[in-house]
């Protein structure tokens, strides 16, 4: 049986009596501070007898073993399934539902595909958010969210822009190319704060007097073949490249960047849809280097072709890692950034970069857990002279690498 901590307790007494009389609550706590062990106390202490748990993939066996932890198995009974699955519910009346991750419903001005199912699953009924960054990118991202529940004061507005418009918003506009759009990623913090302080906990690890050291993070470069740096330069200079048997085509800046960004890490798609790898340096550069156990991101479907070939002994599953069945888990930066814990990992390397801030810090802190004695390491490999250095810069400042930044950084100076 666990044993909750005293930051833990507070968060459970000071969260259910929110739960039992608004029936909403968002608990923003950082990694590793709990989060599941905490909403299943709450949902014990609320006496809720049929759970959903929302999360993602790759987490669900963490969250089965946090409720078999818990020993919640006499007080409700709970489903855990992820966000692609949600219309395979089974048909059970769940009296709470716990979104986890539930940034990733934060999509605006137009709702995803999730936010629309969560949105007929969820109704009236008694819900909790979990998510360590509630609004990594832009507080617009809390709308669709907290728009999913009638018990949300969000669930009033037909749409995102009835919403923006009732003052939550100043609406921008900018030139994207030649056409001039509206841009609603700058809300009103303090009105939204206003909005949620009923029902919303936050805690950091600091506030929580964690003794946890933050991975030691390490730039370190690699030098392409010529023939890789040659195609990049050539995509600069004419935007398109022709083939024996298919056409590189790089016609915008969008393109370019995302064809400039693949190359960097020796790997390309073809205006036919066939991917094309032609560098390993990177994947040799590694294997000389690592130090195991260790986990490895990757960006594009071509490079996961490039590391399983040089490293086939690795896993995917993060339990076959955790167990100790494989020494290397290789992972995609978006589906394994969030709900997975490398705490075995001596070493994270990212064998690329992604262009979202979310990305940047939610894939570091799969390093983090309490129990660690010394810093883990995070290893950045970049290419020499490449785009990743830049992609990084921006993204540590919390903010998306966009075709902006590539313009002003390949074509300013």
């Amino acid at each position: 049986m666990f044993e909750l901590r005293d930051y833990q307790k507070k968060i459970v007494n000071d969260g259910v009596p929110i739960l039992l009389h608004h029936k909403i609550l968002y608990l923003a706590l950082e990694c590793r501070i709990g989060k599941t062990l905490i909403s299943m106390q709450i949902a014990k202490e609320c006496c809720h007898k049929s759970i959903l748990f929302v999360t993602k993939k790759k987490a669900i066996a963490s969250i089965e073993n946090d409720y078999k932890l818990g020993d919640f198995k006499d007080s409700f009974d709970i489903v855990v399934i992820n966000y692609e699955s949600l219309h395979k519910i089974p048909n059970i009346a769940y009296d709470l539902i716990i979104i986890d991750e539930a940034h990733s419903l934060g999509s605006f001005p137009i709702p995803s595909i999730r936010t629309k199912r969560l949105r007929k699953i969820v109704k009236a009924k008694s819900v909790i958010y979990l998510s360590g960054t509630p609004t990594p990118e832009s507080y617009s991202q809390i709308f669709h969210q907290l728009w999913i529940s009638k018990n949300s004061p969000y669930y009033i507005y037909k749409n995102f822009y009835h919403w923006a418009a009732n003052r939550y918003v100043n609406v921008q506009k900018k030139f994207i190319g030649d056409k001039r759009v509206k841009v609603y990623s700058k809300a009103n913090k303090e009105k939204i704060f206003q909005d949620l302080s009923f029902f919303f906990i936050s805690l950091t690890r600091a506030e929580a007097e964690f003794d946890i050291t933050d991975p030691n993070e390490k730039i370190e470069y690699v030098s392409l073949l010529n023939a890789t740096s040659n195609i990049i330069r050539k995509i600069f200079e004419f935007g398109i490249i022709k083939g024996k048997y298919a056409n590189l085509t790089c016609d915008t800046p969008l393109r370019k960047m995302q064809k400039v960004h693949q190359l960097c890490s020796g790997t390309v798609l073809l205006d036919n849809g066939e991917f094309h790898i032609m560098d390993y340096s990177k994947a040799e550069y590694i294997k000389k280097t690592i130090n195991l156990p260790a986990g490895i991101f990757y960006k594009y479907r071509a490079e996961y072709e490039v590391l399983k070939e040089y490293f086939p002994d690795h896993t995917t599953v993060p339990c076959e890692f955790d167990e100790g069945k494989s020494d290397l888990i290789i992972l995609q930066i978006i589906s394994g950034r969030e709900g997975v814990k490398l705490k075995r990992a001596n070493e994270l390397i990212f064998y690329n970069i992604d262009f979202s801030a979310t990305s940047y810090f939610q894939a570091k802190d799969r390093l983090i857990d309490k129990t660690r004695k010394k810093p883990a390491k995070v290893r950045w490999i970049f290419s020499r002279g490449g785009i990743e250095d830049r992609i990084y810069k921006v993204v540590k400042n919390k903010t998306n690498f966009t075709t902006s930044h590539f313009k002003r950084t390949f074509y300013l100076g």
